[in-house]
């Protein structure tokens, strides 16, 4: 394949836009040396930077290849931070979802409460790897305490005092590594479980569990959003619950007396 580099990018003969070769070495020579990587390691602390860039780093060869073609886990780790009001609709075994993606940061948050109108659950994520981190828009603030205030503002407003809240505990892979490392006393000063990944877990989740006042339920999950099968267990899961919500509500039966125990 020919090309023709221009400094940081290069044309390929298609004429699309490729990373010169130049540009490919410098980051193999950067990502190898020790230095660069104890300053990620630094991320959300010291240093902005996006939890799939190892991922990128590591797999830069694969990325320049004339026959790229992007797999699945390419995709799930292309993070795009949302910006205003995102929706999607689709089908699933004859159910209609419409999903609406709202922006967590705090700039974006004073767009959201239009778009609840008739909602039958949130679903909120938390990372759970970023109780050492600080906010992206205030670096004076940790990730985890701002998510759990959040949290707390919206499962108690009066809004949604009958909506289902799905509490999504996220990239549970990327916490197990850095609770090795990192205590939890570093976000919550009273915690006294230790470097243990059960223990960790269980606390932060009884830490947003604790600040909800309202009758509605709160059904949590743990979860790694770029593993497919663990998400797909856990839609199927969110699914029946939304699915009994609507048959109780509906009709006052719960799902297996409105099926006759076929439901599944």
């Amino acid at each position: 394949v020919s090309t023709q580099s221009t400094g940081i990018l290069a044309t390929n003969e298609d004429g699309d836009d490729i990373l010169s070769p130049q540009v490919v070495q410098a980051i193999k020579i950067c990502w190898a040396d020790k230095a660069c990587n104890l300053t990620y390691q630094r991320r959300g602390v010291k240093y902005q930077l996006n939890d799939a860039a190892e991922y990128f780093f590591v797999n830069i060869d694969r990325f320049v290849e004339a026959s790229y073609e992007p797999n699945e886990q390419d995709v799930l780790r292309a993070r795009i931070r949302t910006t205003g009001i995102e929706e999607a609709e689709f089908n699933i075994n004859d159910f209609h979802f419409k999903l609406i993606d709202v922006g967590g940061q705090r700039s974006e948050r004073r767009k959201w409460l239009h778009c609840f109108d008739s909602v039958t659950a949130i679903l909120y994520f938390v990372a759970m790897n970023e109780y050492d981190m600080l906010l992206r828009e205030d670096e004076t603030s940790n990730r985890m305490v701002d998510s759990i205030a959040l949290f707390e503002g919206v499962c108690n407003s009066p809004w949604f005092k009958d909506v289902t809240f799905i509490l999504l505990l996220n990239k549970t892979d990327l916490f197990r590594q850095k609770i090795d490392q990192i205590d939890l006393k570093v976000c919550f000063p009273e915690y006294t479980g230790g470097c243990n990944f059960e223990a960790a877990s269980e606390y932060i989740k009884q830490k947003f569990l604790q600040v909800n006042k309202s009758p509605h339920d709160v059904f949590v999950h743990f979860i790694v959003a770029v593993d497919t099968d663990n998400v797909k267990l856990v839609f199927d899961a969110t699914r029946q619950a939304l699915i009994s919500m609507a048959v109780t509500a509906n009709f006052g039966l719960t799902l297996t007396e409105a099926t006759g125990g076929q439901y599944v």
